[in-house]
């Protein structure tokens, strides 16, 4: 984000300079400029001269296409290979524009356009200008492009903005805008403390049961089918990205359900005779059928994920396609690497006594594990299955309770839950054809309430704002570019959690904006978004079809203003837009 106190133009140039220059870097392959209105080149001719010189505005404009372009002028064959030839005329300033010729007189000189045109070199008339914190601002976006890496981008870019700060003019800064990088590495860091945390509970859990020995080698499990996915992620179509990274921490937890099967079963059987080879074999093949059937039924749950059609199709892809050969690889493990490193192993005396204390401590667990067994779950299974009938009637009416629950609204349902953003937007839209002055004049007020909470939401000890950026864009442009009078658009960036002092949340803050905003007269819509997932689906939808356009937009209108008399429905909005004013003449 390039933001300072510089006109327009220079604003631009000095914009485009650091995108040339962050695109000359060797992570970077592609870069563009937002946020910024298209040059134009403003030509007139006064009707006096025009009279004069006897020309008109059809070849003045014909002579300056023929003049300002560049194309190709074929090949040329030499000894040393073919050469391209081409022709470059194309004008870019001022200066080029007004040495084209316009008209020959009798005595061979030439009527050149400067001298008799105004010619201005400025902007489109469509007015389109972002502000960041309050001054005029320039948006530089930088992409990632097949198998680069965002995090690398992210770095170099970061590096070219602290050495490039030396050399802005005054008052002008530099900053990075919503870093996508930091998502990735976000969810890196939560997988890698989630994978430590769960080996050692593991660990922990197994070395109580069983042996040290065996929870070494059952934890051995996750890197081995962790690294097994990964060298397949590449063949399958799968990049790191916040989709596969969420997948490897969704199958954290039952990625050594299968090598813990196998391996407590190993151990039993090495405890009734002491032949770790032997133990080793009959224990990985007398629960080799369930473990691979329960790993299988896993894997196809997972498999109708692959038959998402549409953008949620694609994130959801990710999910599977990592989940699944982690499951497989874990799989293969279990039954061919885990039985090869347990047939080392050896019972040592557990006798009353006998042995270190972790072994002391090993017997008394699984003494009073065996009495569990024995005493309340064994009794409980027994009498379970002499009321067979009384009991599967007992699930049948829980499920029958759950779903009750569920049809009348005990348990919601919802497609996405509501996941704090780091960033709020708001966007208002007014009817086509709106000016441009008049849409400014509400985004400045809500710019203005988006300021005055910024000082309000600030830790009164340290200091510390939630708010930490505004970004404003008035005439935010549509999907083929063309700025929308009509359109406001703000972002304001809030404090990341980790970082936070302060017990408030974005959802806090979006509900003091929506009420201070309140309602705009004449805006079709305004809505504010807060939540990562808001959205995509809509909580209330209501259709209206008919075909007298009049009286749908009188029903729409009575529609939503019974809506927005029911508590707790907000960003009301419809889709029927009137259009442009026409002005129809008949002749």
């Amino acid at each position: 984000m390039v933001s300072g106190k510089l006109q327009e133009a220079e604003l631009q140039q000095l914009g485009k300079r650091i995108r040339d220059e962050i695109l000359m870097l060797p992570e970077v392959s592609q870069a563009t400029l937002g946020a910024i209105r298209p040059a134009e080149f403003s030509i007139e001719v006064s009707e006096q001269t025009l009279r004069q010189y006897g020309l008109s505005f059809q070849k003045i404009a014909r002579e300056i296409n023929n003049n300002s372009l560049s194309m190709p002028a074929g090949s040329m064959k030499t000894d040393k290979g073919e050469v391209l030839l081409r022709t470059f005329g194309q004008s870019y300033n001022r200066d080029d524009f007004a040495r084209i010729p316009i008209l020959k007189q009798d005595d061979g000189s030439f009527v050149l356009l400067g001298e008799i045109a105004d010619i201005k070199d400025g902007f489109e008339e469509e007015q389109l200008e972002a502000t960041f914190n309050g001054y005029q601002s320039v948006i530089i976006e930088v992409f990632r492009l097949g198998d680069q890496s965002a995090i690398e981008i992210s770095q170099r870019v970061k590096n070219y903005i602290a050495e490039s700060k030396r050399f802005l003019p005054p008052g002008v800064t530099l900053n990075v805008w919503r870093d996508r990088a930091k998502i990735v590495q976000g969810r890196i860091s939560t997988l890698t403390s989630n994978a430590i945390q769960g080996a050692v509970l593991v660990f922990i859990l197994l070395t109580l049961f069983l042996r040290l020995s065996v929870a070494a080698w059952v934890c051995a499990g996750i890197p081995i089918s962790f690294l097994g996915a990964l060298a397949m992620m590449p063949e399958l179509g799968v990049t790191i990205n916040i989709s596969s990274l969420f997948a490897f921490i969704l199958v954290l937890g039952i990625v050594v359900d299968d090598a813990i099967v196998t391996g407590e079963n190993i151990y039993h059987h090495l405890t009734l005779h002491n032949d770790p080879e032997k133990a080793a074999i009959e224990g990985t093949h007398e629960v080799g059928v369930p473990v691979t059937f329960g790993v299988l039924t896993t894997v196809i749950a997972f498999i109708p994920l692959l038959s998402i059609e549409g953008r949620r199709g694609q994130m959801f892809e990710s999910i599977a396609l990592v989940v699944i050969p982690v499951l497989l690889f874990s799989l293969v493990e279990s039954k061919c690497i885990l039985p090869f490193h347990l047939k080392h192993l050896k019972v040592a005396s557990t006798e009353t006594g006998g042995g270190s204390a972790l072994q002391r401590l090993q017997a008394r667990i699984d003494g009073k594990l065996k009495y569990f067994i024995e005493n309340i779950y064994k009794p409980t299974l027994e009498l379970l299955l002499e009321h067979r009938y009384s009991t599967l009637c007992g699930f049948i009416g829980i499920f029958i309770i759950m779903m009750a629950m569920t049809a009348g609204g005990h348990i919601r349902f919802v497609f996405f839950p509501k996941v704090e953003s780091e960033s709020i937007q708001a966007t208002l839209t007014m009817p086509v054809g709106t000016p441009y002055a008049v849409t400014k004049k509400h985004t400045d007020r809500i710019t203005r309430i988006a300021q005055e909470l910024q000082t309000e939401f600030v830790d009164p000890e340290s200091g510390q704002q939630l708010i930490t950026n505004i970004l404003v864009i008035n005439g935010k442009v549509d999907s083929m570019g063309h700025p929308q009078s009509n359109v406001g658009y703000l972002r304001i960036s809030l404090l990341p959690p980790e970082q936070r002092n302060l017990n408030w949340t974005g959802h806090e803050v979006v509900t003091e904006w929506r009420k201070r905003v309140g309602s705009i007269p004449g805006a079709e819509k305004i809505y504010f978004k807060s939540d990562i997932f808001h959205g995509m689906t809509s909580p209330v939808e209501v259709q209206l079809h008919g075909d007298d356009f009049k009286i749908l937009s009188l029903a729409a209108q009575s529609t939503r203003a019974l809506l927005e008399q029911i508590p707790g429905l907000y960003d009301i909005e419809d889709t029927f837009e009137i259009g442009k004013e026409e002005v129809q003449i008949k002749l």
